[in-house]
C-alpha cells in the first residue's frame, strides 16, 4: 500500500516533523519507507529520513507492506498533516 504527497512546508523534512514521522512509523510492524526521486528511506530510522534531503515542493511516496499497512499509512498521512508536511 502506497500514497503520494507533496512536500508544502518551506523548509521541507527537517527534525522536527523527522522525528514524528519516524515515532509514528516505529508503532507498526510492517516495512514502511519513504521515497524520493530514486532515494529510498526507512520512515523508522530519523537518519535515513533526514538523509533524503527534501524540500519544499518535492513529492515522496510513502510505501508500507506488512500486516498493519492500511493503518500505518493513515498514521503516516495523518502525521503529515498535523505537521504541516503536507
Amino acid at each position: 500500500m502506497e500514497f503520494k504527497a507533496t512536500i508544502k512546508n518551506k523548509i521541507g523534512i527537517n527534525a522536527k516533523p523527522a522525528l514524528v514521522l519516524t515515532a509514528t512509523a516505529a508503532a507498526f510492524r510492517c516495512d514502511i519507507k519513504l521515497i524520493w526521486k530514486d532515494k529510498e528511506a526507512d520512515l523508522k530510522s530519523i537518519l535515513n529520513v533526514m538523509s533524503l534531503g527534501v524540500k519544499a515542493g518535492d513529492e515522496v511516496t510513502v510505501v508500507a507492506k506488512g500486516d498493519d499497512e492500511s493503518e500505518a499509512i493513515e498514521a503516516v498521512k495523518q502525521s503529515m498533516i498535523d505537521t504541516g508536511l503536507i
